[in-house]
């Protein structure tokens, strides 16, 4: 049995405040409705209004359940009031998670990338010996609590975001979800309209970038040059080799002696894991036009500027690394649609902090059709007008006094946007990398 009664306040906000309740996702579909009315309900008393204005309380019968297609790691519901039709959103999280277990991501005592003794050769196509496939950081990394999705922190972080405005309000946390404000008369972007609004989503992406996150609810990566999106990657891939390892003690025999289809999963696995190396090296390494001189040896403006861009872009700062057409809402209305006001970014669970350019690659890779897994990037990835659009509307936000300084000079412009746009595309290699092992 559960209180209504008690002060709904406190969820209100707080990922620290966990309604004693869990929706048995098993159960029968009553059992499971039931259990979702009574903790919307309970963190939610307006959903029992009969009226918007009334005091009079409506029963549970009022209340109806309906699932919401579209969650990739989550079960996402509606709970609406049939007569007063507000509603609230209950995402559950995934069933193999325990809260007891969640952590922040692995952050290496130095920030560096970790060492490996894997070859690093990817010109190799020999296949990995048992040695090979050992777990890289064994010693560095607690493999049995880096899950797939850190829960306390993103509850800890879209808590505050919702206090700032920026995400839908979080009205409380149970056992295994949350409860969330459901935004109504809105629909996902379609892949094809990313390019479209690609001026939209820049200054929003800017907006949640110069947020100032408490380091309370999101510590600071060692990693100042990659951020949170090595340390999940390379969770990831301890994950996969633990896998793999545990595959092979169930089976003596399962590397040397095992199918070609799993040969080739362990190769790829190992192959992906070398060239994972490689990338963290070579963006650790600035790139050639950022110190380029002309022949009095003195830094020409046009350097000047590329160097000035690409430090600015590989800034560490609060990032969402998940900005694909479903999670960026527009108004199902032509009212005033295409306004930065309107349109949404939900789903904060890969958010954290990483470089600008990560976060405006893996946007610009979800232009193609990454969500239905057949991404034409030489055809869908944004043109460069589009990737124009997309940084101009983005500096504008995130820098206003320096694209100020750049419209007064506008060829200046165009060594800024190349230098972006360069940038940006070698971390897009990290997208690719992210994705590629998340599968």
């Amino acid at each position: 049995d559960i209180d209504r009664n008690s002060n709904t306040a406190i969820y209100r906000d707080n990922a620290n405040c966990i309604l004693p309740i869990k929706v048995d996702t098993s159960a029968s579909q009553q059992t499971r409705n039931q259990q979702m009315v009574d903790i919307a309900t309970t963190v939610c008393p307006f959903l029992l209004s009969s009226s918007k204005m009334a005091e009079d309380q409506t029963n549970d019968a009022d209340i109806k359940v309906r699932p919401l297609l579209g969650g990739l790691s989550n079960e996402i519901f509606v709970v609406e009031n049939a007569i007063t039709q507000r509603a609230v959103l209950i995402r559950i999280h995934p069933e193999d998670e325990d809260e007891e277990n969640t952590c922040e991501p692995h952050v290496s005592p130095s920030g560096n990338p970790k060492d490996s003794d894997t070859d690093t050769d990817t010109d190799s196509d020999s296949m990995p010996s048992d040695e090979d496939i050992s777990i890289p950081n064994e010693t560095t990394n607690n493999s049995s609590n880096d899950l797939i999705s850190h829960r306390q922190m993103e509850n800890r972080l879209v808590a505050w975001l919702s206090q700032q405005g920026m995400a839908p309000i979080f009205y409380g946390r149970f056992e295994n979800g949350r409860v969330e404000e459901f935004y109504d008369n809105a629909a996902p972007l379609s892949c094809e309209e990313m390019g479209s609004h690609a001026d939209i989503i820049g200054s929003i992406m800017a907006k949640f970038h110069v947020e100032s996150m408490p380091v309370e609810i999101l510590p600071k990566p060692e990693n100042e040059r990659l951020g949170y999106a090595a340390d999940r990657i390379d969770s990831w891939f301890t994950s996969a080799f633990k896998h793999i390892n545990e595959e092979a003690r169930r089976n003596d025999d399962a590397i040397n002696d095992g199918s070609d289809e799993q040969q080739q999963l362990i190769a790829h696995v190992h192959k992906l894991h070398q060239e994972w190396m490689w990338l963290q090296s070579a963006l650790e390494r600035p790139p050639v036009h950022s110190v380029a001189d002309d022949d009095d040896g003195k830094t020409t403006a046009t350097t000047h500027s590329t160097k000035k861009a690409t430090n600015f872009i590989r800034e560490v700062v609060l990032t969402h690394m998940d900005c694909q057409p479903l999670n960026i809402l527009k108004p199902t209305t032509n009212d005033n649609a295409n306004t930065t006001n309107n349109i949404k970014l939900i789903d904060f669970e890969y958010a954290g902090w990483n470089p600008r350019a990560a976060d405006i690659a893996n946007t610009f890779c979800e232009h193609c059709n990454m969500t239905n897994l057949c991404p034409n990037y030489e055809t869908e990835y944004p043109t460069t007008q589009q990737q124009n659009a997309f940084l101009r509307s983005y500096l504008r936000q995130a820098d206003p006094a320096w694209s100020a300084q750049l419209d007064s000079d506008g060829a200046r412009w165009d060594d800024v946007l190349s230098a972006l746009r360069n940038e940006v595309g070698r971390f897009t290699l990290v997208s690719h990398m992210q994705w590629a092992v998340w599968s």
